[in-house]
């Protein structure tokens, strides 16, 4: 009974933790937290910026107009690299730039999107939905194709003998390839999922180890094999989800906010974080109180962060299997 009590227990703690840490992170937005349940959920998506005014103001809540301060993000990330410092004192995104939207809530009969934070990008905003277009992905070829993938029986030589590997993003894309090498023991020890047949009669598969795919007979693609299957262009998001691709979006050209824009754009309340923030300063008499948003520099460490993502469940693990163990110790010593 206590075998199982821990195992179950220590399921729990490694998937919920992960998504606690996500809940954190986007609840840095109060607007988010306090209306989660009006929101809904889009998997993390990324899209292309790409507003008439050729830039984009994430704001502190849909249609707010009061822009995100610029002052909380991370100045390096955990690899010591060193992020250029924003422009303004507003966070500001100019078209062509991607960006990854969690979720989406609708104010006023238009969808609004709340901008993923990165390190130097927090806390999370929110932009129209309209102001962004949708990208073929890997994702959109295998749904249109997938009443054409089929089980491999070839032969597996050509992979397993490759001094590297051409992954592609799907057979004949134009978007950027990646090189792998010595894989052999782990293509060995992968499965393929399924296989394409091209009009040349290339075979293709994506394997379970890798995230894209592979031509068969040309793995370290030797023959240079063409781009036969170009993304078409990007267009705009839809809320039913369906991507018509033969509805070509227009494409604004990028450009920078007027100072004017800049100076007459608010800056939002600050989070429920920054907020204790401000309070503990102001218990301590310190010379902040008056500064409503602290710098980047109250921030914790990414370094710490990622320290502590590893460290706190492993921790509570720990203790819940010795106090199995304990527990089992005694129960041995009274028979």
């Amino acid at each position: 009974m206590m075998k199982r009590f821990i195992c179950v227990f220590t399921v729990i703690i490694f998937f919920a933790f992960p998504l606690s840490l996500h809940a954190d992170v986007v609840f840095w937005n109060d607007f988010f937290y306090e209306n989660e349940d009006k929101t809904e959920d889009i998997g993390w998506e990324s899209f292309i910026i790409n507003s008439p005014s050729g830039y984009v103001i994430p704001t502190d809540e849909p249609g707010s107009g009061k822009g995100v301060p610029s002052n909380r993000g991370y100045k390096t990330n955990i690899y010591g690299d060193v992020y250029e410092p924003p422009k303004y004192n507003i966070f500001v995104f100019n078209n062509g730039e991607h960006c990854r939207i969690e979720a989406i809530y609708l104010y006023n009969g238009e969808y609004w999107g709340v901008m993923s934070p990165n390190h130097w990008y927090q806390p999370p905003g929110w932009i129209l939905m309209d102001d962004l277009l949708v990208e073929y992905k890997r994702e959109d070829f295998e749904k249109e194709n997938e009443n054409n993938f089929y089980t491999y029986t070839g032969s597996f030589d050509a992979v397993l003998s490759a001094e590297k590997i051409v992954l592609w993003e799907w057979p004949g894309s134009d978007g950027g390839k990646r090189i792998i090498d010595n894989e052999e023991h782990n293509m060995k020890s992968s499965h393929f999922l399924f296989a394409y047949k091209d009009s040349e009669g290339r075979e293709w598969c994506k394997s379970s180890y890798t995230t894209g795919w592979i031509c068969m007979s040309d793995p370290e693609n030797k023959t240079d094999i063409p781009m036969f299957y170009p993304a078409p262009n990007p267009i705009k998001w839809s809320y039913d989800g369906s991507h018509d691709w033969t509805q070509e979006a227009t494409v604004w050209p990028s450009a920078e906010p007027t100072a004017e824009v800049i100076a007459s754009t608010k800056i939002g309340k600050p989070t429920a974080y920054s907020s204790k923030l401000s309070s503990a300063a102001s218990q301590k008499e310190s010379s902040v109180n008056s500064i409503a948003l602290p710098s980047s520099d109250d921030q914790t460490n990414p370094i710490i962060t990622t320290i502590l993502m590893i460290a706190v469940p492993s921790v509570i693990v720990i203790g819940v299997v010795t106090i199995g163990l304990i527990f089992r110790a005694k129960k041995k010593k009274a028979k």
